[in-house]
């Protein structure tokens, strides 16, 4: 092989190794944007199911507390108000 096929060569080899470098920094880029997110989305899931755990309590709570059928209803009803449906 003559030199400037093999300077060709190479120089076609530094190209391709290049662009595969870039793709996998590129694609590390991504992954680390992706778990950026998917904890971010973590975060606001269990902040939502945790919140709803204390109300549910507080409501249970509120329900045990009740003397008459219609302190029942109230407490019943304002829980199912709360969820804006």
């Amino acid at each position: 092989m003559s030199a400037t096929k093999k300077t060709a060569a190479f120089k076609n080899y530094e190209d391709v190794a290049s662009a595969g470098k870039d793709n996998v920094e590129a694609m590390a880029r991504s992954g680390a944007a992706i778990a950026e997110a998917v904890q971010e989305f973590n975060k606001a899931w269990f902040g939502l199911a945790q919140s709803a755990a204390e109300d549910n309590i507080a409501a249970g709570e509120a329900l045990l507390g009740c003397k008459t059928l219609g302190e029942v209803y109230e407490v019943q009803s304002e829980f199912a108000k709360s969820f804006n449906v």
